[in-house]
Order: C-alpha cells, then structure tokens, then sequence
C-alpha cells in the first residue's frame, strides 16, 4: 500500500527540518548530522510512497533542502553561514550542502527505479500461467465432445 504523496511531503519536509534543529542542537550549525538525516528522509519517503506517487517522492530532495533550509534561515540565518540576510543564508546554504542534496536525489531515484523494477518483474511473472494450464485434458483425446464413429 504505502503512504500518499501529500504525507510523502509532509515526512520529506519534516524529517530534513528535524535533522537540521537536531544538527544545529548538536553542532550549532548545519551539517553532516543534517546531511545523514536528509539523505535518510530521502530513502524512506522513496521507499514508502505509493506507486501513484513515485514521481513526488522524485522531486521531493532538493524541494524539502530548500525548505529546510529556509527554516533554519528565517529562525536564525547565523547558523547556516556568517551573515544576517536570511536569502544570503539560504543561497550559501544551498551550495555547502550541494553534495548532500545530490546524494539524497540520487537515493531516491535509485530506490524508485528499483520499486519499479520489482513491480514490473512482479506484474510479468504474475501474468503467465502454469504450464500445466495448457496441457490437453485427456492423454488420449483432444476435444471434449463425444466421439462419432
């Protein structure tokens, strides 16, 4: 079954928010704890959407980056980088943790292109009838109908 794409949203956004507070929490910036939980965030939202909502657990990443980043820039831009325009903040922010975002699109598009590959391999094999389907009912006869000498 799997989550819908709007609580797929919710979880992306929520969980790469969270591991940004707990990265700031920890090591008064955002970084590699923030880096480990988006990417995280990242399979889990891929790995649970469902099937109707592939294409939003795809470009989910970099949208829920953003907003987090955005987040942790309007509460206090200082802790993303050393100035005091939250835009400023974001932008630096966005490009430290390039590397990040690139990692969290690449997860989720792997995890994705495999759900799909395990789908359709699943579909295929489900489809095809066993052998003995086809076989004659009879050994010795092909037709049902009574014999006509």
């Amino acid at each position: 079954m799997g989550m819908p794409a709007f609580v797929a949203v919710v979880v992306g956004v929520g969980g790469s928010v969270v591991g940004a507070f707990l990265d700031i929490l920890v090591t008064g910036g955002v970084g590699l704890l923030f880096s480990l939980c988006f990417v995280l965030t990242a399979f889990g939202v891929a790995a649970g959407v469902r099937r109707t909502g592939m294409f939003t657990a795809g470009v989910l990443p970099p949208l829920a980056a953003l907003a987090s980043l955005v987040v942790v820039a309007a509460v206090d831009p200082q802790r993303i980088a050393r100035t005091t325009s939250p835009a400023h903040a974001v932008l630096v922010g966005l490009a430290w943790e390039s590397w990040t975002i690139v990692a969290g699109c690449a997860v989720a598009l792997v995890t994705i292109a495999v759900r799909a590959a395990f789908a359709h391999r699943a579909r295929v094999s489900g489809s095809r009838r066993p052998a003995e389907t086809y076989a004659a009912p009879a050994a010795g006869r092909r037709s049902a109908s009574p014999r006509r000498s």
